[in-house]
């Protein structure tokens, strides 16, 4: 895009008023931003943040944001980039922070598991644990997969309108 506009000499126009011209594009920008603002706050509740912290999970919002605020296209790039380093170093923070909870949760487990061993056998604790989890796993991609080879099947067997 931008080589072609370098080689007609073309200017290329930026800020919010280019944007507000083509409504279709302002819209789907404007719902990308509520729609990444609202897994933000289900993010933020899942994971009981309660103080301003949870405004900076909005972090990769920012291309949208700026985009809406005319920054020109050969920027962007750069502004994704830092939304990405920054959604990153959020995430291994928060997995930092909770390291040690984490840990214990693990050794819960495996001393849970090696009781359960120990007191019931191998076999009876195998079983229930196939049946407890491995089981709905495999029955949900099984079924899910039939659910999609059947759509497969069904969109490119018939002549639908939509695909011509």
């Amino acid at each position: 895009y931008l080589e072609i506009a370098e080689r007609d000499n073309i200017t290329i126009e930026y800020g919010p008023s280019i944007l507000l011209e083509d409504r279709k594009h302002f819209e789907r920008l404007v719902l990308h931003v509520l729609a990444q603002v609202f897994i933000g706050a289900i993010v933020a509740y899942l994971m009981e943040i309660k103080n301003g912290v949870k405004f900076t999970l909005l972090a990769f919002a920012l291309p949208v944001v700026a985009r809406l605020m005319g920054f020109p296209v050969t920027e962007l790039q750069l502004v994704h980039n830092f939304a990405t380093v920054y959604t990153i170093l959020l995430v291994l923070f928060c997995i930092f922070n909770n390291l040690g909870n984490i840990i214990d949760i693990c050794k819960e487990g495996i001393n849970v598991t090696v009781m359960s061993f120990r007191t019931f056998g191998i076999i009876p604790v195998t079983l229930t644990f196939w049946r407890t989890m491995a089981l709905p796993v495999q029955l949900l991609l099984f079924w899910g997969l039939m659910f999609l080879s059947q759509i497969y099947a069904y969109v490119y067997t018939e002549n639908l309108a939509i695909w011509q």
